[in-house]
């Protein structure tokens, strides 16, 4: 079992690097360096976290994880793709899912000097998701597929792991 892992991680990433290709010809002598000394730690940090995994879509999130560290090579540091690998470990499907809806919804209200998106923004993307306003202010995304519940729980999850703030709530755009 832990052998199939360790391959269809291997597979993964041979099926990402073919991906990124066209850019593996200019590597220069710091990102050859980095692959030399680095990329290939990592990789053997990733096989010893997919024998970990079940779920196949996390062995292929590693995998992705992997392909973007030897592209972005020494720009990046080999702990953030360290750290990047810990996190997908712990992700399920829907917290991805939710993870992508978030950042979708709010990248255009993105600030890069702060970080972060402005609160007020923040609430009124979460109004977009307000089962009494959202259905008549905006398109529906599959983040309205969730329980309010639920999906405030996986936020929850996805703030324990750094991944996401709360913001302050405007009660004059929430219910």
């Amino acid at each position: 079992v832990e052998a199939s892992r360790r391959e269809y991680l291997m597979t993964g990433l041979a099926d990402e690097l073919r991906r990124v290709r066209a850019n593996l010809e200019r590597l220069d002598e710091s990102h050859r360096r980095f692959v030399e000394e680095e990329f290939w730690p990592l990789v053997l940090d990733g096989l010893q976290k997919a024998e970990q995994i079940r779920g196949k879509q996390r062995i292929r999130r590693i995998a992705a994880i992997l392909a973007h560290a030897f592209e972005a090579g020494p720009t990046k540091s080999a702990e953030v793709a360290e750290e990047m690998m810990r996190i997908a470990m712990l992700l399920s499907d829907e917290d991805v899912l939710v993870l992508r809806g978030l950042y979708e919804g709010q990248k255009a209200d993105y600030s890069p000097h702060s970080g972060r998106t402005g609160h007020e923004q923040a609430n009124d993307f979460w109004r977009l998701l307000d089962p009494i306003h959202g259905s008549t202010l905006g398109p529906k995304t599959a983040l309205h597929d969730f329980p309010i519940g639920v999906l405030q729980g996986i936020c929850g999850k996805l703030q324990s792991l750094g991944l996401v703030v709360q913001v302050q709530r405007n009660d004059f755009k929430l219910s």
